[in-house]
């Protein structure tokens, strides 16, 4: 839904974020800590050599080393006492162990995005996120710090793109630019591409991990704050998006350059998490996603990451973008403050939230507000129902989806995450009802019809569904943690 309401004064209401102070990452964090080393390569295109004889849990399939279960999974997956449950995440953990990871000759690892051969920045976060519950166990940390190392180096190869290829093999969605890298699968610039890569550093040192945090972490990060700045101060001129014949979400409007907008001390975005078209450039859950995780590294100690510069800037950073957030990205609804999902700048907001995350609904998720902040549960009740024009009620129960597909089609990503931000016991039923057809999450299912759905296999929503699993046991259970 898109509103104007001409041009918008900020509003006073109370914003309350996660208490900027808390303590995250202190004195218990190891300093200087030495992860297990990634293992030899295990798989690639051209691999056709002897398996690793020091890695017993590897096959041979047709020439290529296969990751199997490490134990830590097939632990978890035997601990589920119903047999659908564990039948469905036992393939889940197969089809990303055997078919999505893929070890490269240097030491990193790719991880494609499913049913499309692409490592997305945003997916490959996401799907790893829930692998960090089990970090303890060597196998699993070794592909988690191989994966965040080749997610910064696809950042050096272009901060703007958002979805890569296994080797520079020039494949591509489409070429939109002339000297678009070989490397590059897709270019657009989606803010959550950095912000989740910074996200999943952050996660891994919460569970005592720093020796990602290396010198290259800093020159990546760099990268990283030089496209911030860039951003901030947007020149229409120097990010333009065409494509022809396709549909309007995947390309910008006015020419490619986007809609007008204003300086507001956020960071203008192309794409939504979706991969559409952003209506108004300011993306307020990208933009808070980012204030959180640039925050919370200004805050780490020098013993862990000695870049007191870098650090200071991030500080700055985060202060100028949240500013921008509580003077453009919260309005009043019915008396209520809450958050828009787009701006820009110039009194113009977009209010319809999108299942693919960050969203406004994943904001806890994010650990962007707590689960019963005042704006974010007003804006929580408008976005779950049919105020938000990507809501939908059907046959099998209701969700959110997106304009990435069509009308009716409700995400699971967006039941998984809706638990993931409750304070009740967590739900499985509905994403149950979708999974137990096929055995997998699949990206969107009809509203009325359970067997109409999109991209059977679609690995980011399996490894949430995943997470949602072991949030359930340690609401329970408290374990897991």
């Amino acid at each position: 839904r898109k509103v104007s309401a001409g041009p918008m004064k900020g509003q006073n209401g109370p914003f309350t974020p996660i208490d900027p102070n808390r303590p995250r990452f202190g004195p218990e964090i190891e300093p200087g800590r030495v992860a297990p080393q990634p293992v030899k390569p295990w798989r690639s295109p051209s691999w056709d050599g002897e398996l690793p004889p020091e890695s017993a849990r590897f096959s041979q399939d047709g020439g290529v080393a296969v990751m199997q279960n490490p134990p830590a999974i097939n632990a978890f997956i035997e601990s589920i006492d119903d047999p659908k449950r564990k039948t469905l995440c036992a393939a889940i953990f197969k089809r990303f162990f055997e078919d999505a990871v893929t070890f490269l000759p240097d030491g990193t690892a790719f991880i494609s995005t499913g049913d499309i051969p692409a490592m997305w920045l945003r997916d490959s976060s996401w799907q790893l996120r829930p692998l960090l519950h089990f970090s303890e166990d060597p196998e699993v940390l070794a592909l988690i710090l191989a994966v965040h190392k080749r997610q910064l180096e696809f950042i050096a190869v272009d901060p703007y793109a958002n979805a890569f290829n296994i080797s520079a093999n020039g494949n591509c969605w489409e070429k939109d630019f002339v000297d678009q890298s070989p490397w590059v699968f897709e270019r657009k610039f989606e803010l959550d591409s950095l912000s989740t890569v910074l996200d999943l550093s952050l996660r891994i040192l919460a569970r005592g991990i720093s020796s990602h945090l290396d010198e290259e972490f800093a020159k990546i990060l760099e990268i990283i704050l030089s496209v911030i700045d860039k951003e901030q101060n947007h020149d229409a001129e120097s990010y333009i998006f065409v494509r022809d014949n396709v549909r309007s979400y995947d390309f910008l409007s006015h020419g490619g350059k986007g809609a007008p907008y204003s300086n507001t001390g956020m960071v203008w975005s192309a794409f939504r998490p979706s991969d559409d078209a952003c209506t108004y450039n300011y993306h307020i859950p990208d933009n808070l996603h980012l204030a959180r995780c640039l925050s919370d590294i200004s805050r780490i100690s020098d013993e862990v990451f000695d870049y007191s510069h870098i650090k200071t800037l991030c500080q700055i950073k985060a202060e100028e973008i949240l500013s921008g957030v509580r003077k453009y990205g919260i309005i009043q609804i019915n008396g209520l403050p809450q958050y828009a999902y787009e701006v820009d700048g110039l009194g113009n907001f977009e209010l319809d939230d999108d299942a693919n995350v960050p969203s406004l609904l994943a904001l806890p998720y994010l650990d962007v507000c707590e689960k019963d902040d005042p704006i974010y549960l007003a804006t929580r009740d408008r976005i779950w129902s049919s105020r938000n024009s990507n809501f939908y009620s059907g046959e099998w129960g209701e969700g959110i989806g997106s304009i990435h597909t069509d009308k009716g089609s409700i995400w699971p990503l967006s039941l998984s995450i809706k638990e993931l931000t409750s304070t009740a016991d967590i739900s499985l039923s509905s994403i149950e009802m979708v999974a137990y057809i096929r055995n997998a999450i699949p990206e969107s299912v009809d509203k009325d019809d359970l067997t109409k759905f999109t991209r059977e296999w679609f690995s980011w929503a399996d490894m949430t569904y995943i997470e949602m699993m072991i949030e359930s046991l340690s609401r329970k259970e408290r374990t897991y943690r």
